[in-house]
């Protein structure tokens, strides 16, 4: 154990509500005995890490890393390549100077999306983005990877050597909370105007490209006829840039409902009356939703890509459709709704899972030790 008070730089892209700002979220307040200086552009989360007590500043941008050694930071972990690539540039003059030891957790790549596409200006846009993501990946000195796809594809693509690679996966605190607020599910149910017998999926996704909230629209007009004649409810939580073209599309649809963005500490109330939940998205890296509906016997429909796939096993774990295959979505929407006591057999199998590997003791664990061990060479 180190004698002095360690004191890292957590960078990220935004501090807007999503997956990664609940991870960083969660990894601060699981880190006590740390303190930590928060940069990233602003959202509207900004406030919530301001209230956590082992946290020095939250600061808005993205610094150089010699601003970073400035504040008495021992560690620069960075939560997004792009915020790492503009830090490494703004202090371009210095680069073979080491600075402050590095680590980047690739929380999926949006890159995927790039090689996805198809055409000629994809391709050369794919490998333009991969040679300079790569070159700013390799300056790190650990590279936490939070699903094994993305581990391989930093290999494969990214050419980073497999000893300075770190698999660490996702984990939450395994403290039921469901069992916190199931007394007042009706109560709840009536609050949200949801009916008591009503199955209800939750959709908690950004209203983003990445999320294929387009897919699901499109699934939901031609399942429109159907749903009419039963006691469904799909409950949109998020916003973003695609938010006003899906509302004109199926916002004014009887079974759907759009809350917009769920503050962090009321998603267990959503979590504990939902009966199912979807997540179509185009690229992951390995998405807290899955993890979280795991907890709360939530059964998940995932589109078939990496990040979703090594957590929703096929008719084990949930169900998982053809990614932008909107006819296999409907047809797996109907098997969800139509046969309740599976579903409940494929949630209680991923409550297991989650359990048994997404502890967020065990990843405190395993990043506590890369600072450590970082951080011995870099406190004086």
């Amino acid at each position: 154990m180190l004698a002095r008070k360690l004191i890292v730089s957590a960078i990220m892209q935004n501090y807007s509500p999503g997956g990664v700002a609940t991870h960083v979220y969660n990894l601060i307040k699981h880190m006590e005995a740390y303190e930590f200086v928060i940069y990233a552009k602003q959202g509207k989360w900004q406030k919530i890490y301001k209230e956590l007590d082992n946290v020095k500043y939250v600061k808005t941008g993205w610094p150089a890393l010699s601003k970073v050694k400035k504040e008495g930071v021992h560690i620069a972990h960075f939560h997004a390549i792009r915020p790492l690539l503009v830090s490494l540039l703004k202090n371009m003059l210095n680069l073979k100077k080491k600075e402050i030891p590095i680590v980047v957790t690739l929380h999926g790549l949006p890159i995927r999306k790039f090689k996805i596409k198809k055409g000629l200006f994809w391709k050369m846009a794919y490998r333009l983005k991969r040679a300079y993501e790569g070159w700013a990946v390799r300056k790190a000195d650990v590279v936490i990877c939070v699903s094994e796809s993305d581990r391989q594809f930093a290999i494969d693509e990214f050419k980073i050597t497999p000893e300075k690679i770190r698999l660490v996966y996702y984990g939450i605190p395994l403290k039921d909370k469901s069992t916190i607020v199931s007394n007042d599910k009706l109560k709840l149910r009536e609050r949200f105007h949801i009916g008591e017998e009503d199955f209800v999926f939750i959709i908690p996704a950004r209203f983003h490209e990445q999320k294929g909230l387009d897919t699901l629209a499109k699934a939901l007009l031609c399942l429109e006829t159907w749903l009419v004649e039963r006691k469904i409810k799909f409950v949109f939580l998020g916003d973003g840039p695609m938010f006003k073209e899906i509302y004109n599309q199926i916002g004014g649809l009887p079974f759907v409902k759009m809350e917009g963005v769920v503050p962090h500490e009321k998603m267990p109330e959503w979590w504990s009356i939902a009966d199912g939940m979807i997540l179509p998205s185009r690229w992951e890296g390995l998405p807290i939703s899955l993890i979280e509906a795991g907890l709360f016997k939530v059964v998940p429909i995932a589109s078939d890509i990496p990040g979703n796939n090594e957590i929703v096993i096929h008719n084990k774990t949930g169900l998982l459709f053809e990614m932008d295959n909107v006819n296999q979505l409907v047809e797996r929407i109907k098997s969800a709704i139509l046969h309740p006591e599976t579903m409940r057999q494929l949630a209680n199998n991923l409550h297991a899972l989650v359990i048994e590997r997404h502890s967020i003791d065990v990843m405190i664990t395993k990043i506590k030790e890369i600072y450590e061990k970082l951080a011995l060479n870099s406190i004086d």
